[in-house]
């Protein structure tokens, strides 16, 4: 497993060799063990530990980052698909290191590497059922549905849910087919789960 760094930033920039491009400042996660216990944290502004990452101005390559950098969730970059460079840095006036993406050279490789895939959490999950239950303590006589129904209402009916779900307020009226492919598939993953013949041995997902 590679460091875990927190996204401090994502600005647009212009290099020499690549026109519009994309910079990301991110600090390494540190975690601190105490005996049996552990903790993590980050330093929330720029410093000395901060790693510069370039990527091209491309929205099928940024937008994973743009996610987790929304959502404030942890990045574990694979730093093979990387090259460290040394470039001028006309606002400092100065040459910096960064770590350049290798999609700049033609390679197509993940920009968030090891990073977790998007998932709902057990807290949304948790809030939603008890929701649920309230709803039917007070409707069952005349509205018998199982939670996966009352889920999917609240998908169509609710132009926010979405942007609740993920902790993302990007997606603010956001339809299900709106959502990008990661997205996707973690909607999917979780309303199967909802099904009431949902069988727990037929998912690899511990996560949840």
């Amino acid at each position: 497993m590679g460091t875990k760094y927190f996204i401090l930033e994502v600005k647009g920039v212009t290099d020499s060799r690549f026109g519009n491009c994309a910079a990301v400042k991110a600090n390494p996660v540190q975690e601190i063990k105490m005996g049996a216990f552990s903790s993590q944290s980050v330093i929330p502004y720029e410093c000395s530990d901060t790693v510069t990452f370039f990527f091209p101005d491309k929205k099928l390559i940024l937008e994973p980052i743009l996610r987790l950098a929304r959502t404030q969730s942890p990045w574990t970059p694979d730093m093979s698909h990387f090259k460290k460079e040394r470039i001028f840095d006309e606002s400092a006036q100065k040459k910096i290191e960064i770590y350049r993406h290798l999609s700049f050279f033609g390679a197509m490789l993940s920009a968030v590497g090891d990073s977790e895939p998007v998932r709902v959490s057990r807290e949304k999950q948790h809030i939603l059922s008890q929701q649920y239950q309230n709803y039917m303590r007070r409707n069952y006589q005349f509205d018998p549905i199982d939670l996966q129904e009352y889920i999917g209402r609240l998908r169509d009916n609710d132009p926010n849910f979405f942007a609740w779900l993920f902790d993302d307020n990007s997606l603010r009226g956001y339809s299900e087919w709106e959502l990008d492919e990661e997205y996707q598939d973690a909607w999917q993953h979780f309303y199967s789960r909802c099904d009431p013949y949902f069988n727990e041995q037929d998912d690899d997902d511990e996560g949840l």
